[in-house]
């Protein structure tokens, strides 16, 4: 009897690892806690027989690695839109002047300017036994707990016998209760898949150094440890963290397998251009989940609060609204990979800028008609963020999150359109999509009210274009150039 529960017990805990071992297994650690003393021996038996699985599938991998390895060419990275950006913004009416008001007074004026504040994020985690691992992730302090054999060194050598046989002694060790530290982790921080990648990669240099060869591999073998279709591959005495993807990644190297992309992730390791890699056939049982560079949840890291003002004229009033950034969301962003422009759309913004941006327009949008409220947005977006092209500020392309306008001193077009989208549908509760011209980059809103001016038909909903980034045009007003061309519509809202 108790065999044939153990059976299904099994398939269930079999078929939940492969979705997300570490997260599963630390959910049934505290179930069976407090189970009975014969329900958790059924959960030992189950273990003792996922164990030995385990161990089978291992040895199988190990065989795949010990064959033949073949030299794959790489594709260049995929290419966005290589229709040139404009230099300078087309002005749709001049800038207004605004009223003057008294100077402010004296004691107004000895206000000091405020300074940046830091507030320490801190993750309390159960501690397994072992030796302490401290390091800072983004200025927030991280310890975690390992066992001292999971440091298994290469000798500074990458060959594929020496990658055969990092996985086979890292099988061996006491990975477990170190890989099941990171859920907890993940979930305080508020981590995406990418945020889980960078927290490995910083793992692997506290474990490892920054300069050792084993670090893409650590990030592969746990990776993988966590259902993650990773794979590795080498040039040169030097490994690739490889990684497929639920979305299109820009400018980055990549070879197709089986019809699916596997991108260069240059964690753990030096980037430099490669034009080839050194990798295996085959895959990990139960390990083929690719990469979601989707944010899905705020980003909940240390703060390092730096205070912004914009400034911009509506009505010939003069506004400014001071705003906070996180320093340390803007390094997460920093090297963020190149990806589709819905996820910019789509993604969440921290509080510190979110709250305290709503907080400064809502009183000037208030009681205000639909349309003026729109138009107000559109100001203030056009005005307050000077312009410059990807290609000018960083000699590359690169989208912004929407703290990321706020925190660099130039924008574009696709940067605007992020960051209005944002304030159209937290401010006025309005639908709205993003607009993919050639070179251009702009909304439109799906208006309660039957408004006039250019528009664009989407699921039989009119929605009014508003560019964010046509100097002083407001809502219904297309670029010239591309009143005639049909954009591809970027849809924000999932439901």
């Amino acid at each position: 009897m108790k065999k044939q529960m153990i059976l299904p017990f099994m398939f269930l805990l079999i078929a939940a690892l492969a979705f997300m071992p570490t997260i599963i297994e630390a959910q049934f650690e505290d179930i069976f806690e407090s189970a009975g003393e014969d329900f958790k021996k059924m959960k030992r038996d189950a273990d003792d027989e996922f164990a030995q699985m385990r161990e089978a599938v291992d040895e199988e991998f190990g065989e795949i690695l010990d064959k033949a390895w073949k030299e794959l060419e790489l594709s260049v990275g995929m290419v966005r839109d290589t229709t040139p950006k404009p230099d300078t913004l087309p002005v749709a009416r001049p800038a207004e002047t605004p009223v003057k008001v008294p100077p402010p007074d004296k004691e107004e004026e000895k206000k000091p300017v405020p300074k940046p504040r830091v507030e320490e994020k801190k993750v309390e985690l159960k501690k397994p036994e072992g030796e302490p691992l401290s390091f800072s992730f983004f200025e927030t302090p991280i310890q975690l707990n390992f066992d001292s054999q999971i440091k298994v060194s290469l000798g500074g050598k990458i060959s594929e016998s020496a990658i055969s046989s990092y996985w086979k002694k890292m099988s061996t060790v006491n990975y477990n209760s170190f890989l099941l530290q990171f859920p907890q982790v993940i979930r305080e921080l508020g981590l995406n898949d990418w945020g889980y990648c960078l927290l490995l990669d910083k793992t692997s240099e506290a474990l490892y150094g920054a300069s050792a060869v084993e670090r893409p591999l650590f990030l592969w073998f746990m990776l993988t440890k966590s259902g993650y279709d990773a794979r590795i591959g080498f040039n040169q005495n030097q490994a690739f963290l490889l990684l497929p993807s639920v979305n299109t990644i820009y400018s980055c190297p990549f070879y197709e397998l089986d019809n699916r992309k596997y991108y260069i992730m240059y964690l753990g390791t030096s980037k430099r251009q490669v034009k080839s890699l050194y990798t295996y056939e085959g895959s990990y049982k139960d390990a083929g989940k690719p990469i979601d560079f989707n944010i899905y949840q705020i980003l909940d890291i240390s703060k390092n609060i730096e205070p912004k003002k914009y400034t911009f004229i509506y009505s010939n009033i003069k506004y400014d609204i001071p705003i906070d950034v996180n320093r340390n969301v803007i390094k997460f962003y920093e090297d963020y990979p190149s990806t589709n422009l819905d996820v910019y759309f789509k993604a969440s913004i921290s509080p510190d800028s979110g709250e305290s941006m709503i907080k400064e327009l809502k009183p000037i949008i208030q009681d205000k008609p639909e349309g003026e409220a729109i138009n107000i947005l559109l100001r203030f977006v056009q005005n307050a963020f000077p312009y410059k092209t990807d290609d000018e500020q960083f000699g590359r392309e690169k989208y912004f999150f929407p703290e990321e306008t706020l925190f660099y001193p130039f924008s574009d077009c696709e940067d605007r359109s992020i960051l209005f989208a944002y304030l159209v549908t937290n401010l006025l509760g309005l639908d709205v999509v993003g607009l993919e011209f050639p070179g251009h980059a702009a909304t439109a809103v799906r208006f309660n009210s039957d408004v006039s001016g250019d528009f664009i038909d989407y699921r039989n909903e009119k929605y009014i274009i508003c560019d964010p980034t046509y100097v002083n045009a407001n809502y219904g007003e297309c670029m010239p150039q591309f009143k005639t061309v049909v954009p591809k519509i970027v849809r924000i809202r999932t439901d």
